[in-house]
């Protein structure tokens, strides 16, 4: 039996998240199946016990993809890819937590562009922002196109 960790606390994570899949190609859906754990510290929740997140921020209290790597603090059978939303967030934050979803599902190697100063960070960093830039007007300064033509390709 697979036991799953969707527990979305209010009406409003449900839209936010739906906003956020809408802007996905109908092409992509598949890639972006995970879980959600919303309005709640993930580490009191038991998600897992990964506190310190990027730029001096705490994963108790920033969106982030948790990843079944990244869950051994549970059994083996109820490791799924999560998407953490502990506060409200905006639908480009979702839109940017799928692309990390999308990102390992699609086990994608080749080098993306920089389009924002946030995907110097690292790959998985630098493919989320461009994946949010391509769907969401306006989020980065740049795009990238060939990322764009690959994933409608899929």
């Amino acid at each position: 039996m697979e036991v799953r960790v969707d527990r979305l606390v209010s009406n409003h994570y449900a839209l936010i998240i739906a906003a956020a899949k809408d802007l996905y190609p109908p092409n992509l859906h598949r890639f972006i199946g995970c879980d959600f754990l919303t309005g709640t510290d993930p580490i009191f929740a038991g998600l897992h016990d990964h506190v310190d997140a990027s730029y001096g921020r705490t994963l108790r209290n920033t969106a982030h993809c948790a990843y079944e790597m990244h869950q051994m603090i549970r059994p083996k059978s109820q490791r799924r890819v999560t998407v953490v939303l502990p506060v409200p967030e905006t639908v480009d934050t979702v839109v940017h937590e799928l692309a990390h979803v999308m990102h390992q599902a699609i086990g994608w190697m080749r080098t993306t562009t920089d389009v924002s100063w946030y995907a110097e960070t690292n790959r998985y960093e630098s493919f989320a922002e461009a994946v949010s830039s391509w769907l969401v007007p306006g989020y980065a300064p740049r795009r990238d196109v060939e990322l764009e033509k690959a994933l409608l390709a899929l």
